[in-house]
């Protein structure tokens, strides 16, 4: 962000009071009046601008070294882009390294007779496959039920659509909201009816689709 930094940097100045922005003259014309003032009341006002004038310099600094050329915090680099994902238990995924010879079964029937067989071999790993299943019923159970995602809630619940959804119900009637999310808010089946009602309400200002088809977007899958 070269241009951002070279603005802040600038704004910096300005606000600090250094040559030949405005602020320096007012605070130049400041402090000479103050050192007129007799005994040492003038000197003190002169003193606590100066120092008035170090501390924010020295706050705006630090500042722009976190921003603009410090390294990222733990908490930045751990973000990443949301799981837009089916609420639902992918089998293949779960048991691709707890029991991979189910994982990689030929067929999904002969999947679902190795899931079968699991309490009788191995009751932990049956019950953590239980447990997984209770969870992800229990989110689309609550997504299903809340009369929070009304418009979303349908057939099968991804994240994204659930999470565009709320949003649009906690923005401000004033406020302005972006989100970059799968283009299927606009095609997909199950979104059809919440990206109507966008429409309908002129609650939509822009749409873009972007496809990466030739990856010049080494970091977007």
């Amino acid at each position: 962000m070269p241009a951002v930094t070279v603005c802040f940097i600038v704004g910096l100045l300005g606000v600090v009071g250094v040559p030949p922005f405005a602020t320096f003259w007012r605070k130049f014309y400041i402090i000479t009046g103050a050192l007129r003032i007799p005994q040492t009341l003038g000197p003190l006002v002169a003193a606590f601008l100066l120092v008035e004038s170090m501390i924010v310099f020295g706050w705006l600094l630090y500042i722009a070294q976190r921003v603009f050329f410090g390294e990222a915090s733990p908490a930045a680099e751990a973000a990443t882009d949301p799981p837009w994902e089916h609420i639902e238990l992918k089998e293949q995924e779960f048991f691709a390294v707890r029991a991979p010879e189910i994982a990689e079964a030929p067929t999904a029937a002969a999947r679902k007779k190795l899931i079968a067989q699991v309490p009788e071999t191995n009751w932990q790993l049956f019950e953590e496959y239980r447990q997984a299943r209770h969870s992800d019923d229990g989110k689309r159970y609550f997504l299903r039920n809340s009369g929070q995602y009304l418009l979303t809630s349908t057939g099968r619940i991804n994240n994204y659509q659930v999470f565009a959804e709320l949003s649009t119900r906690l923005v401000h009637d004033r406020g302005n909201l972006g989100m970059v999310i799968p283009s299927g808010i606009a095609t997909d089946y199950y979104t059809q009816d919440f990206f109507a009602e966008l429409m309908e309400t002129r609650q939509l200002r822009a749409l873009y689709d972007f496809e990466n088809r030739e990856g010049l977007l080494q970091w977007c899958s």
